[in-house]
Formats: C-alpha cells, structure tokens, sequence
C-alpha cells in the first residue's frame, strides 16, 4: 500500500516534471492542484507507514511483556 502510494506521488510529479521542461505553460492553479495531490498521497503515506510502524511496536511489547511473565 505504501509503495502504491508513493509510486502515485512519483507519477505526479514526473508529470509536472515533463510538462514544465517541454516548454509547455502550466496554470498557476493547475500546478498548484497538482501538487496539493501529491502532498495529500504523501500525507496518506506517511500515515499508513506511522499505523504499521505503532502496530509493530505495540505487538512487539505485547509478545515481549507476555515472555517476560
């Protein structure tokens, strides 16, 4: 899922990468657009990976405080 997202993010801005270099004029609002899609893929991917980083620490605990007793 993470890799899937990011791919998104990679994708949009190769696109705004290759419009901006071939000359062509990109409105000020159309790239801001673009680029507030990829802040929220960003924000969407750095959520899923903080979810799976606290519920592989939490098991962690769990399994090390049920060996511990």
């Amino acid at each position: 899922m993470i890799e899937e997202q990011l791919r998104k993010v990679g994708t949009n801005l190769n696109q705004i990468a290759r419009r901006y270099n071939s000359g062509q004029v990109v409105a000020d609002a159309e790239l801001a657009e673009a680029l507030e899609a990829v802040a929220d893929m960003l924000a969407r991917a750095t959520r899923t990976f903080r979810e799976a980083t606290v519920a592989a620490r939490d098991e962690y605990r769990a399994r090390a405080g049920a060996a511990s007793t």
